[in-house]
């Protein structure tokens, strides 16, 4: 039984003593400040890994190319001989370290488990900027990567040569949900640190502020790029309500990063205010563009171009729409495809001819569906 208690309960324990005797002889041959700017970083590098895990991921995904040279980085860094004896030290360690930890249960002097009582801080929760600048950096290194990547294969027109198996188009078009994404994790980073970065050190937070002011760039070279292969996307297989929509979405998240430029470097700037301001401004404007028109002349224009359209989709926009399909009827590919799915359109339309039901709409459809 006594051995049992201590493989589960003391050897657990103890494998943390070799990290703690190594970080006490640290800390007695560093002075207080260096070892406590040193602890941050650490602490800041070890909050980052798990983002920095989705952001890379989704990056990955978002972009071939990227995603290939990111997968050259070990084999160029480590061959797999020293991957392999790198993989057998950690092996070796960490039983050196179970084994420590079993012996020092047995024969060591075991500590009793003390419960601290947890403090009451009513102070404002502040995030210490050391460990901010770290998490910033290290993923500023990784967007600034990805945006030279953009601009050096995506905005040039395929210049460069991509990764085997990999053809412009498919690479153009890849990438738009990931894209978003990241921008939609930048922005809830951004405005995190604004409001609970430290402004005690001036010097440390106008390096926060420069760090964001890149992460604010990057992220609009990301939005500029999804807003591309949105559109190269369109360009193949057409437009719909939901990729209009992503679009919009697209131009007002850039709005509210720029919103959120201004306020990196002017502290007393109101960002909900603004913010507020462009929401009700964004819903009225969607609210009075029609949609429906916009898809159906981009459609046609589309089928002008390439000869390909979804005549099915385009019959069941609303009646704004129809004035614009019915150019279509000009071609006798598909007048008559095209006729029999508004037929059905047609006899709604003509149902109901009292004036409490007038809608404007309609009385243009009529003009063109007699």
């Amino acid at each position: 039984m006594e051995i049992v208690e201590t493989l589960i309960l003391y050897t657990p324990k103890y494998t943390r003593l070799p990290f703690r005797l190594i970080k006490e002889r640290i800390k007695d041959r560093l002075d207080q400040e260096k070892y406590g700017v040193m602890k941050k970083v650490f602490i800041g590098i070890g909050i980052s890994l798990p983002l920095l895990v989705i952001v890379l991921s989704l990056l990955s995904n978002a972009d071939s190319v990227f995603g290939h040279f990111l997968g050259q980085i070990p084999r160029r860094v480590i061959d797999v001989d020293s991957l392999e004896a790198i993989f057998r030290m950690m092996l070796i360690g960490l039983i050196t370290i179970l084994v420590f930890a079993y012996m020092y249960s047995l024969f060591g002097k075991r500590e009793e488990v003390v419960e601290l009582p947890v403090p009451e801080d009513d102070k404002k929760i502040v995030w210490d900027g050391v460990i901010l600048v770290t998490i910033l950096a290290i993923i500023n290194i990784v967007y600034t990567a990805f945006t030279y990547i953009q601009i050096s294969y995506l905005f040039s027109g395929a210049k460069r040569v991509l990764p085997d198996e990999l053809t412009y188009a498919e690479y153009a078009r890849n990438g738009f949900n990931e894209l978003v994404t990241v921008t939609v994790i930048n922005f809830l980073i951004l405005l995190c640190t604004m409001h609970f970065a430290s402004r005690a050190k001036p010097m440390l937070y106008r390096i926060i502020q420069v760090l964001l002011s890149m992460l604010t760039i990057c992220t609009g070279f990301m939005l500029v790029s999804a807003y591309f292969r949105l559109s190269l996307y369109e360009d193949a297989y057409g437009y719909t309500h939901t990729r209009l929509l992503a679009h919009v979405f697209m131009i007002f998240l850039f709005v509210l990063f720029i919103i959120a430029l201004l306020k990196i470097w002017r502290d007393k700037f109101s960002l909900i205010k603004y913010y507020a301001i462009l929401t009700l401004v964004s819903y009225v404007i969607l609210n009075y563009i029609n949609m429906d028109v916009i898809i159906a002349k981009n459609n046609v224009q589309r089928y002008h171009a390439t000869g390909n359209i979804d005549i099915e989709y385009l019959s069941e926009l609303s009646y704004d729409a129809i004035p614009v399909v019915m150019e279509l009827v000009q071609d006798k590919k598909i007048e008559e495809k095209f006729m029999e799915m508004l037929q059905e359109r047609k006899e709604i339309l003509y149902e109901d001819n009292s004036w409490q039901s007038f809608n404007l709409s309609e009385y243009r459809a009529k003009a063109y569906l007699p």
